[in-house]
């Protein structure tokens, strides 16, 4: 007969499985057993080691300590800075044993009961940080919006989300004209509470909307402008998420399509990690429906921008300054450099289908790279920093990244 665990354990063994599947490796080791006990406030491990008078942190470090793996390292670089820091009321500069710290901290806000979803946001975390955009092609209920509405509990910034349909019009998503603007013959919109209002966005079915609004969104998601009556006013925008079933078919959906530098495939969660999919959906306090891949419920974005909520992991001006501290200090080989001039000449001629990069995303994907290495706390873009390029040098087809 199959063996049956207590809730106690079955815990312990789905935060083991998430240890290792953010740590990295291929089988879960005693290690991550250790630390998916040392996550449960209810456990019989925590209990010990407070009557053993033994601090929880500690213990966690010595056990990242054992396993291999430099994801293993940085965690433990970055628990071992982050510790006892108290945030100041005016935000540092950012160091990299600072970012470290908290982008593990916002990485854990975006996974949070998530299964098979590391990946996504990382690329999500990146795209911010490198002030650029995400499209995410899959299926309805896999955490995309999710995702989304957790950035904006990570920078407690503004959200904004809409469903774009042929039959969506411009005021669902850039605000109702003026009355009294009408009345002095101006055409302006109210924007308060919509996409030019908003710190991330989210759109669904981006491919669908009308001309109207898609010839909006190029400045918008470009250039963080938007016309308004008869001026051009900056938005607050710092990263938007755009999701489709489909790719766009036309080619006139090519300029919006270039807008997201990162694009990522997201599958349903996969027969193998349905089982730990499951247990943890049923360990859901919450009696709410949650999507597949989602094993808690989302947080709305009132609670993601409550006033007295704490503050900030990350936001656009953390992403301002990172990215010019990294154009100052992070080297960019030439050899590599001239890789990827060689990468896009192969996609172009040589692949099959062909693979048209543009010199914007081209330019843009060089300083992805650059954010990523100085993220990372690098000070020189490696070969590995390469491997971001394969969610970036894809058009009609995700496998073509695998290239």
């Amino acid at each position: 007969p199959p063996l049956g665990f207590t809730p106690m354990v079955e815990r312990a063994l789905c935060r083991a499985e998430e240890e290792q599947g953010r740590l990295g490796h291929e089988s879960i080791a005693p290690a991550h057993l250790l630390l998916g006990m040392l996550q449960d406030d209810r456990g019989l491990a925590c209990a010990m080691m407070e009557a053993l008078d033994a601090d929880l942190e500690t213990v966690r470090r010595k056990v990242l300590g054992t396993l291999p793996g430099a994801l293993a390292k940085v965690r433990l670089s970055a628990a071992e800075q982050v510790d006892g820091v108290v945030q100041e009321e005016s935000m540092p500069g950012v160091t990299a044993t600072d970012l470290a710290g908290r982008l593990l901290k916002a990485h854990g806000v975006l996974t949070e009961g998530l299964v098979e979803r590391s990946v996504e946001a990382k690329l999500l975390l990146l795209a911010a940080l490198s002030g650029e955009h995400l499209f995410l092609l899959g299926p309805p209920g896999t955490a995309k919006s999710l995702l989304a509405r957790r950035l904006a509990k990570v920078c407690q910034g503004s959200f904004f989300e809409r469903l774009l349909t042929r039959f969506t019009v411009p005021e669902e998503v850039f605000g109702p004209l003026s009355l009294k603007a009408l009345e002095n013959d101006e055409l302006r919109r109210k924007v308060e509470g919509f996409l030019p209002d908003s710190d991330v966005a989210f759109l669904d079915e981006v491919f669908k909307a009308n001309s109207s609004i898609l010839n909006a969104l190029l400045a918008l998601l470009n250039e963080r402008v938007f016309d308004n009556g008869g001026s051009r006013i900056d938005v607050p925008l710092w990263c938007t998420v755009a999701a489709s079933n489909e790719l766009p078919e036309s080619d006139e959906l090519d300029a919006l399509f270039d807008r997201f530098l990162l694009r990522r495939a997201v599958p349903r969660v996969s027969d193998v990690a349905l089982p730990v999919f499951l247990r943890t959906t049923l360990q859901v306090d919450a009696a709410v429906d949650s999507p597949a891949g989602v094993a808690d419920a989302a947080p709305s974005a009132d609670a993601a921008t409550d006033a007295g909520s704490a503050a900030s992991l990350l936001s656009a001006e953390d992403s301002a300054k990172l990215r010019a501290e990294v154009a100052e200090t992070v080297a960019f080989p030439d050899r590599l450099l001239q890789v990827i001039a060689d990468l896009r000449t192969y996609l172009r001629d040589e692949a099959e289908p062909p693979v048209l990069v543009s010199d914007r995303r081209l330019v843009k994907a060089a300083r992805l790279l650059r954010v990523a290495a100085g993220a990372a706390g690098a000070d020189e873009v490696s070969e590995i920093d390469l491997l971001l390029l394969q969610h970036v040098f894809w058009e009609k087809e995700p496998e073509q990244g695998a290239i």
